[in-house]
């Protein structure tokens, strides 16, 4: 197992007990084990009979979660010891200086969004996750204020609802507020041309927490709900309170905004979630899968996670609609399934076949199939094999059996093929090129004698 996933699904896995034929293991979370059963749990059996002499059942339990564990390990912000906080708590529901109309007590609440499903905590957003985290359990100072940057529908909401909710399970009396930029700008303008009705501006100043703020990038030239912020901003840290924020754009790369504000979105610390990879697409469609008991085949989630969807709300979306069309129809989500309804995008006319991934990787890397299928170690030749697999995985529709029986391997070494080049291809930009231009030629479809493919 390639280093990175030994790191993020294996090292903290614990042995629990031994009952006659049946093995038992710790894991952190209900997360980790349902991935190590649905990916890991053949190469832990074939361990665990290597280790025990003979074959044995292998079950999983779920730990009540350590704190000392990493951020890392949680599919949830992490629940760590409860500290008296530094914030200061309202004992009452709104503003106490009441000399003007009182906010109607519907406007007093967070406002903080609903998600029903998981945050499912991936590479691509790991450092974000775990940045919340530490926010959350409030000991790290320089993550005041928290900027959270990501393109449309990545995540950055729910990031703030499971911040929100986090900090009122551990005090319910803390004044904890989400907005967005275009409903704060209604509020400072409803207060500024209304003397008659309620200040909200006072409001956030005085009794807010925790200010929880979304679609930063709305405020751009906005000068006046600019200084609102800036001020409000300034008042909620003097009283030892917390901001985040969070925007489609980097802090640095804001346009249109004041210096002094900027100046205070640079100070803290910024985390940006980035694109998945195609891998991890898949991934988070086998998760969401598992999380509402969906029955899917392998083949539908490689298929639909190619199709280019950047937009992570959008991919989910398109899954779970094409699950309910499924189930009106009583059909099976498969790769046919997609094929023949078409929705929003195009599926293949044809499966790629591994026939034809073996003829384009033998002319590009100089190696024969008589190479690629023999136990050769050479560098080049086993570069050339791990790459066979994993496009044989992410462009056709076979079993990773299927894929290994024709290299004369397991399906275990197919897994392991894949998981090494995804992580050479994020750690080296040489290779990414070669993968990529390989890529690109099955994308297009070219025919194999009428190109020349040597890298």
């Amino acid at each position: 197992v390639p280093a990175p996933q030994f790191q993020r699904w294996f090292k903290h896995i614990s042995f629990l007990r031994q009952e006659a034929e049946t093995i038992y293991l710790g894991v952190p979370s209900r997360f980790h084990q349902d991935w190590l059963s649905t990916h890991y749990r053949e190469q832990l059996n074939q361990a665990i009979s290597q280790n025990f002499g003979n074959p044995l059942q292998l079950e999983f339990e779920v730990l009540v979660e350590d704190s000392n564990l990493e951020a890392s390990s949680s599919p949830v912000l992490p629940i760590v010891p409860s500290q008296k906080p530094q914030l200061r708590v309202v004992e009452g529901g709104g503003n106490s200086s009441s000399a003007e109309p009182e906010i109607a007590p519907s406007e007093l609440d967070s406002q903080i969004p609903h998600f029903s499903g998981e945050f499912f905590e991936l590479d691509f957003n790991r450092l974000c996750y775990q940045y919340c985290g530490l926010f959350v359990q409030g000991s790290t100072p320089s993550l005041n204020p928290l900027f959270i940057s990501g393109g449309v529908g990545m995540g950055k909401t729910h990031l703030l609802s499971l911040i929100g909710k986090e900090l009122q399970k551990r005090s319910p009396q803390l004044k904890v507020r989400y907005t967005s930029a275009e409903k704060f700008t209604n509020e400072m303008f409803k207060s500024w041309n209304d003397k008659s009705g309620p200040n909200y501006q006072r409001f956030y100043r005085d009794e807010v927490d925790v200010l929880l703020f979304d679609d930063l990038q709305g405020l751009a030239g906005r000068r006046a709900t600019q200084e609102a912020l800036l001020h409000i901003y300034n008042e909620i840290l003097s009283r030892g309170g917390k901001v985040v924020f969070a925007s489609s754009v980097l802090p640095q790369k804001l346009g249109e905004f004041l210096e002094p504000l900027r100046s205070r979105l640079l100070s803290g610390v910024s985390a940006e979630i980035k694109s998945p990879a195609y891998d991890e697409k898949v991934a988070l469609l086998s998760l969401l899968a598992q999380q509402n008991q969906i029955s899917v085949e392998e083949s539908f989630l490689r298929i639909l996670a190619d199709q280019g969807h950047r937009d992570i709300r959008e991919l989910l979306g398109v899954f779970l609609r094409l699950h309910l069309q499924a189930r009106i129809e009583n059909k099976t989500l498969d790769s046919r399934f997609l094929a023949r309804e078409g929705v929003s995008f195009e599926a293949p006319q044809q499966a790629i076949s591994l026939k034809e991934i073996i003829s384009l990787v033998e002319h590009s890397f100089g190696v024969s199939k008589t190479d690629l299928v023999s136990k050769s170690r050479k560098g080049v030749i086993a570069w050339a094999r791990q790459v066979a697999m994993y496009l044989g995985r992410r462009f056709t529709l076979l079993s990773l059996e299927e894929i290994g029986k024709t290299f004369g391997r397991d399906h275990a070494t197919v897994l392991y093929a894949y998981d090494k080049v995804s992580e050479t291809l994020r750690l080296h930009p040489s290779r990414k090129y070669e993968v990529e231009f390989l890529i690109s030629k099955l994308q297009a479809r070219v025919p194999r004698d009428t190109d020349d493919f040597t890298l």
